[in-house]
């Protein structure tokens, strides 16, 4: 769905993070919602200091859901077969991975040692995924059907400037427009196009976005502080009655 309507406004589950972050000022309708307006408005209130947290327990929510999948209705209907298998080896990797950890540190700093490890894991895994496309422009259902799908993939996604460095850290992932705009396209493979995907965005007058990891990063965080200044100026205009 992400690779169909990337950063579309209440259509690109990737951005669908509220009440914990909002990436446009569109999101901030959600606080007519009276049982998340609390929530979310403290939360998006700080979300350029929450940012990174946050991410540290992304980890663990994506361990949580592969196990949840594994028990819902959807994944017994849909993949009866691969559910036995995916089953089964979740089940000896946490049994191995946990009891190790036990073994070797204890249980209190096994705990420790998990919660770290999970931890920084999420930190890194989700820096690269929210280089990607966060930060970058959000469109209104509206404006995406006015917008072709190449146009979309490219205006909405950051290549971070390759080196041996972000090539490595970002699994090849640095080239995110070529990997939306060519989903099957290996990643090792990327670098190959990237030349004619950019001229071709110049020839027609297309934003083609590319910076450093840690330029990224800083957009990202520039991007939830202007966000969050909007909903700070939203709670100091008193509410009508």
């Amino acid at each position: 769905m992400h690779h169909t309507v990337p950063n579309v406004h209440d259509a690109d589950p990737d951005i669908d993070t509220l009440p914990f972050l909002a990436w446009s000022e569109m999101a901030l309708e959600m606080f007519n919602d009276v049982n998340e307006e609390q929530l979310g408005q403290f939360m998006v209130s700080h979300q350029p200091i929450l940012y990174f947290p946050l991410l540290s327990v992304a980890r663990m929510s994506w361990v949580l859901q592969s196990v949840l999948w594994q028990t819902s209705s959807s994944s017994q209907k849909l993949y009866p077969t691969e559910r036995k298998y995916e089953s089964a080896a979740l089940a000896i990797h946490w049994s191995v991975y946990l009891l190790g950890t036990m073994y070797c540190a204890g249980i209190s700093r096994g705990l420790l040692a998990l919660y770290l490890a999970q931890g920084f894991g999420g930190i890194m895994l989700a820096a690269v995924f929210s280089v990607n496309h966060n930060g970058m422009p959000v469109l209104s259902k509206t404006e995406s059907t006015e917008t072709n799908f190449y146009e979309l993939a490219v205006i909405t996604g950051r290549n971070v400037i390759p080196s041996p460095v972000a090539s490595w850290f970002t699994g090849g992932l640095n080239y995110q427009i070529e990997h939306h705009i060519f989903p099957s396209l290996p990643r090792h493979n990327f670098h190959l196009v990237t030349d004619r995907v950019e001229k071709l965005c110049t020839k027609h007058n297309i934003p083609y976005h590319e910076t450093t990891l840690v330029g990224g990063l800083q957009e990202v965080i520039a991007r939830l502080a202007r966000v969050s200044k909007a909903v700070r100026g939203q709670q100091a205009v008193p509410k009508v009655q």
